[in-house]
């Protein structure tokens, strides 16, 4: 199964989204890249970085771990600016026309902007309703 995964910079539960993933069955996912413009690439990103506990990050470390292929689509803020993150989003939709599954990871629906735009392309685009996760904190 072809997954898609977008979700808030901000998401720290690793053990939800991994279980979350671990019950999808994925052959393939597409993810986005570390939110942060200082970053070239997710697996070289800086520990201290927000990016690093992105539900993104999380996905492309849990899919590097199971040996689950997929893609990492880079946003080009330097050339885009502010447009940068849609353009990214609708491109990693439409490069993923076959995906049958798509994660939306929430922190908060006011925060998470990109997250709900591109929840939108999956619907547009893809014509399916993505699978919308809200963070749990965990408890100890």
């Amino acid at each position: 199964m072809k997954g898609i995964l977008t979700g808030s910079r901000y998401w720290t539960n690793v053990p939800q989204l991994e279980r979350e993933l671990d019950a999808l069955n994925l052959t393939f996912l597409a993810v986005g890249d570390c939110p942060c413009q200082r970053c070239k690439r997710l697996e070289e990103c800086d520990p201290a970085c927000p990016g690093v506990q992105s539900a993104d990050a999380i996905g492309f470390r849990w899919a590097k771990r199971k040996g689950i292929p997929g893609r990492l689509y880079r946003a080009n803020w330097g050339r885009f600016r502010n447009a940068a993150g849609p353009i990214r989003s609708e491109r990693m939709v439409r490069d993923n026309l076959d995906a049958t599954v798509a994660l939306a990871c929430i922190v908060d629906f006011d925060v998470c902007k990109g997250t709900r735009r591109c929840a939108q392309f999956i619907r547009d685009i893809l014509k399916f309703e993505p699978r919308e996760i809200a963070e749990r904190k965990e408890t100890t």
